[in-house]
């Protein structure tokens, strides 16, 4: 409703107005803080990453760490790729 208020004030009395920083730091292995499983990759090598940009089916399908990713998105897989990204 106050977009057009240039000097900001009825955001600067939120507890919390918004920035234009983003809130979380980029992860180590890639650039977002979510993990999606890689569906590029046949199931028994399939992996989870955390590249942007995110795609579209990862809206639905992404977890706050790659062993979560793991455990969901490649439950039973006998090769062990996936759980080997996080495992060391």
């Amino acid at each position: 409703y106050f977009s057009h208020q240039s000097d900001g004030f009825c955001y600067s009395k939120m507890g919390s107005p918004p920035t234009q920083a983003p809130t979380d730091a980029p992860t180590e292995a890639g650039s977002l803080t979510v993990w999606y499983p890689d569906y590029s990759k046949s199931w028994d090598m399939g992996v989870c990453i955390n590249d942007a940009p995110l795609p579209s089916y990862a809206t639905h399908y992404n977890y706050p760490t790659q062993k979560e990713c793991c455990d969901n998105a490649y439950a039973g897989q006998s090769s062990g790729r996936c759980a080997a990204g996080y495992l060391g």
